[in-house]
C-alpha cells in the first residue's frame, strides 16, 4: 500500500494501468483453468497484457442485477455480446493485448444477483502459445472528455456488435459477482490509498510553497516594527490549513496501511478464529477506507489549492491537477454513499466477532 501511495502521488490516472492488471492477474492466477493461465498468466506478470474490470452498463451502474449483457456457450468459450461504459484503461496501445474482465448473464441463468457470471475477454483472441491473434470482436465507440484522471483512458466498449467475441468463464457459472468483488475489495483498498497519495502530493506543494511565498506582515509585528513581509507559513490560517492537511494525510495513511496488515494477518495466521476476525475486520474496515480517504483526500487538495492562492488554481503548481484527479475516487469503486450503505447493511452484521471488537 505505501508503494501504491507513491504511484498515485506521481500520477494516479497512469498508475491505474498497474493496479487493474494487477487484480486481473489474481483471479486468473486463483480461479482461471490451465488453459487460461497458459494463454494470459505470463503476458500478464511481465505487463505484456494489461487488465481491465467491466462491470457498469448504460441502464445498470451501481446495481449490477439490472445487467444485460449475455453469454452464449460455444464449445469450451462463451459468445459475449453487451455494451460496457466507463470502463478505466479500456482503449489504448500501450500493451500488446487487453484482458477485460466482464459480468454477463449465461443463456438460462435466472435474472439478479445469482445469475451473473464472470469471463475473461480480450480484446485480442489469443494463441495456445499466448501471442495475440485476430481481433476478438471489441469495439471501442468513444474515450470519455473527463474533468480530470486524464492518465486513464475511461472508455465505452461494445462486445459482440457481429457476435463474434469469445469469452472463457472464471471459476463457476453465477458465481461472477462474489469472484469480482475480490478484485473490487483489492481495487478499494488501493483507492483509498490513491487518495492518500494525491492528497499528501497536495499537501507537500502547498507546504512548500508556504515557506517560499514571501507576502504580508507578521502577526507578530509591534507598532513601529519595520514593515518586513514574512512567509505566508508564518500566518495562523495558512498553518492552520497545513495542519489539517498533515493531520488527515497520516491519519488515512494508518488507516490504509492497518487495514493492509490485517489482510496480511487473515492469510498469514495459523489459528483459524484469528484468522476469521481479521477477516471481518478486512470486510468492516475497507470501505471505510476507500470512503473516508478519499472524501478527506479531496478536502485536502481544495485546502492546498486555498491555501496558495492564486497560485493554486493555475497549472504551474499542479494542486489543482490532484483536486480534479482526486474526485474520481470519490465515486468510482463504488461511491461513498454506496460504502456505507455496504457497511450499514452487510458488513456490520458478520457474525458478531469483528464488530464487537472494535
Amino acid at each position: 500500500m505505501s508503494i501504491t501511495e507513491v504511484f498515485n502521488g506521481a500520477c494516479g490516472g497512469f498508475y491505474a494501468f498497474s493496479s487493474l492488471s494487477s487484480s486481473v492477474l489474481n483471479l486468473i492466477a486463483n480461479f482461471g483453468t490451465e488453459t487460461i493461465k497458459r494463454r494470459f498468466l505470463d503476458k500478464m506478470v511481465k505487463g505484456t497484457f494489461t487488465g481491465t474490470m467491466c462491470l457498469t452498463e448504460p441502464e445498470a451502474g451501481s446495481y449490477l442485477a439490472d445487467l444485460t449483457t449475455r453469454a452464449r456457450r460455444d464449445g469450451e468459450a462463451f459468445r459475449i455480446k453487451g455494451t460496457k461504459i466507463f470502463i478505466g484503461t479500456g482503449e489504448h496501445d500501450l500493451s500488446e493485448n487487453i484482458v477485460h474482465c466482464v459480468l454477463a448473464r449465461i443463456e438460462g441463468a435466472p435474472s439478479g444477483y445469482k445469475g451473473i457470471s464472470l469471463f475473461i475477454v480480450p480484446k485480442y483472441r489469443v494463441n495456445e502459445d499466448g501471442t495475440p491473434d485476430l481481433l476478438n470482436d471489441v469495439y471501442c465507440s468513444g474515450i470519455e472528455s473527463k474533468m480530470g484522471w486524464d492518465g486513464a483512458p475511461t472508455a465505452t466498449l461494445h462486445f459482440g456488435d457481429h457476435d463474434e467475441c469469445q469469452g472463457w468463464l472464471l471459476g463457476e457459472g453465477r458465481q461472477g459477482l462474489s469472484l469480482m468483488f475480490q478484485m473490487m475489495n483489492e481495487m478499494r483498498l488501493a483507492t483509498g490509498a490513491q487518495g492518500v497519495g494525491q492528497a499528501a502530493a497536495a499537501y507537500q506543494i502547498a507546504l512548500s510553497f508556504a515557506r517560499d511565498r514571501i507576502q504580508g506582515l507578521s502577526y507578530r509585528r509591534q507598532k513601529g516594527d519595520p514593515p518586513v513581509q514574512v512567509p505566508i507559513i508564518d500566518h495562523p490560517d495558512i498553518r492552520r490549513n497545513l495542519l489539517f492537511m498533515k493531520t488527515v494525510v497520516e491519519g488515512c495513511r494508518r488507516l490504509i496501511i492497518q487495514t493492509a496488515l490485517y489482510i496480511d494477518l487473515s492469510k498469514a495466521v495459523d489459528d483459524e478464529r484469528k484468522r476469521e476476525y481479521y477477516q471481518d475486520l478486512v470486510e468492516i474496515l475497507t470501505p471505510v477506507c476507500k470512503a473516508y480517504a478519499t472524501d478527506m483526500g479531496f478536502r485536502v487538495a481544495e485546502t492546498a489549492v486555498q491555501s496558495m492562492g492564486g497560485y493554486g488554481y493555475i497549472k504551474d503548481y499542479h494542486v489543482e491537477q490532484y483536486l480534479r484527479d482526486l474526485k474520481v475516487s470519490c465515486i468510482y469503486e463504488g461511491t461513498s454513499g454506496i460504502q456505507a450503505i455496504d457497511l450499514q447493511r452487510r458488513k456490520l452484521n458478520i457474525k458478531g466477532r469483528a464488530n464487537s471488537g472494535l
